[in-house]
């Protein structure tokens, strides 16, 4: 008897908290704005972070409180800034869409080995044994980080162990930038044509050993360019692409042909 008088005590102890967990839930919620819901409904869902938040739930409850721009959504450009503007009521300036663009055309062809690799298939991995298992320690190692890290396959590791990015489906969310431990992937405009793709800051006498294609600081190019856009910093041809009109003359007196000229889209 007395068991099942506990048991019942229990019970209606058990009921009571449930029912005041119940009422307390609904009388203290925390409403939800629905510009929240309906700014997360356009956005392309990829939660790839580009826009500095965790996904694209918290991108838009930031932006419905009014503590981000409206225009950090890099996969969705202008035409999910322009639908944010009219749920919120407001303006914004789209910001320049921007690309992944890769800095080194040392593949294992052109780039000489010091010892052949046969650890963890991760360039993470690889970098930390003796600095890499290229001569040349700027260069690409080619193990495929960054092909992992993209979140809409825009990157295919190619034959001679380089990364080839597709701009068409790069989405600007930075991550193969993030995960590359040789920095030999930058974000520039996506209109921009004409790409150094090298890396090393090695003296040229230095870089001729190593590689048979990589800067050695001649700067030709730096003369070439009549809209003073490329100069040789630390032995390394740098683009300043606010200045680069995109002309190839650089690219036409580089005799290591480093410099590349990406072809016009075809309309």
């Amino acid at each position: 008897m007395v068991l099942v008088y506990s048991l019942a005590v229990l019970g209606g102890m058990g009921l009571g908290a449930g029912i005041l967990l119940a009422y307390a839930s609904k009388k203290f919620a925390v409403k939800e704005d629905e510009k929240v819901g309906k700014i997360e409904s356009i956005l392309p869902g990829v939660n790839c972070g580009a826009c500095g938040y965790a996904g694209c739930h918290a991108y838009a409850e930031a932006v419905a409180s009014g503590k981000a721009e409206v225009n950090l959504c890099k996969p969705g450009g202008e035409k999910v800034m322009k639908e944010i503007c009219s749920i919120m009521g407001k303006e914004g300036v789209s910001a320049e869409p921007k690309v992944a663009q890769r800095y080194c055309n040392g593949g294992r062809k052109e780039s000489k080995s010091k010892f052949d690799y046969e650890g963890i298939e991760t360039c993470k991995a690889a970098s930390i044994i003796n600095n890499g298992f290229k001569q040349c320690t700027y260069s690409c190692l080619g193990l495929g980080d960054c092909e992992r890290s993209c979140p809409v396959n825009a990157i295919t590791i190619d034959e001679n162990s380089l990364p080839q990015i597709d701009k068409e489906k790069c989405i600007g969310c930075e991550k193969c930038v993030i995960e590359c431990p040789r920095n030999i992937l930058h974000m520039v405009p996506k209109k921009s044509r004409v790409h150094v793709r090298c890396s090393s800051k090695d003296p040229g006498k230095v870089v001729t050993k190593v590689c048979t294609i990589g800067c050695i600081a001649c700067k030709l190019c730096e003369k070439a360019c009549p809209f003073d856009a490329i100069h040789v910093i630390d032995n390394l041809a740098i683009i300043d692409y606010d200045k680069c009109k995109n002309c190839t003359k650089c690219a036409q007196v580089c005799p290591r042909k480093i410099i590349e000229v990406e072809p016009l889209k075809k309309q």
